[in-house]
């Protein structure tokens, strides 16, 4: 088991140095628009791990992979192989603090992302099968080419069917960007309000939880998966 996440972490990290977070290639703003719309889902990935049992630390990390649906695209406009490390800690009976941190090339420059927020149980502690509320403020920069703060707020519900879990949600994204690009017609400054519907389970091992995850956007398909551990 070790091995095989060795193997998958090793897998992004390569696909990672695919990312060019430069938008001087973009024609259009609708195109840049759709670009950001992934970098922003992306980074406001909500890691959803369900317990059975109250685990005070949660941590491991997460590999993202966006495809893009919408016509308005630009040759560099990949987005994948991203590794997000995370981290959560339990504060009272049902709220929860999360952190999470990446960094990767984009082409000349090294791009850092930070984010934190909170998980909200909605309902008692003991009933598996709850609500629960989950925020992420996320702050992407990459120098020369971009400076995005997001928010992601994201609703779901717990269900167990046989031995598996599963759950299914609404997020609502924004951001806000700061462009750095000498393109003709490329505002300096973009904002947008994202719908989004988000689906997932998780598969458990010895040691650690796989949860396997579907993000749908109109214009954006994401598929993750996080690898995490929790301690007592």
């Amino acid at each position: 088991m070790n091995r095989f996440i060795f193997i998958i972490f090793c897998f992004s990290f390569s696909h990672a140095q695919w990312i060019s977070l430069n938008l001087d290639s973009a024609n259009e703003t609708n195109q840049v628009k759709t670009f950001l719309t992934g970098v922003s889902l992306g980074f406001g990935h909500h890691t959803r791990a369900i317990q059975e049992q109250q685990q005070r630390l949660v941590a491991g990390v997460s590999f993202i992979y966006a495809k893009n649906l919408s016509k308005s695209a630009f040759n560099d406009n990949h987005l994948g192989g991203i590794p997000i490390f995370y981290g959560r800690i339990l504060i009272s009976n049902n709220l929860f603090f999360q952190g999470k941190l990446s960094g990767f090339t984009s082409g000349d420059h090294i791009s850092q992302q930070i984010g934190w927020g909170f998980i909200l149980n909605l309902s008692d502690i003991n009933d598996h099968s709850s609500w629960k509320l989950s925020t992420n403020f996320s702050h992407v920069k990459s120098p020369g080419n971009l400076n995005l703060r997001g928010l992601d707020v994201f609703l779901s519900k717990e269900w167990k069917i046989g031995n598996i879990w599963w759950y299914l949600g609404l997020g609502k994204n924004y951001y806000k960007t700061r462009i750095y690009s000498n393109k003709v017609g490329i505002p300096s400054v973009l904002e947008r309000e994202n719908n989004y519907i988000q689906i997932g389970t998780q598969l458990r091992s010895t040691s650690y939880v796989f949860v396997p995850q579907l993000k749908y956007h109109p214009e954006i398909v994401q598929i993750s998966v996080d690898v995490i551990r929790g301690f007592h």
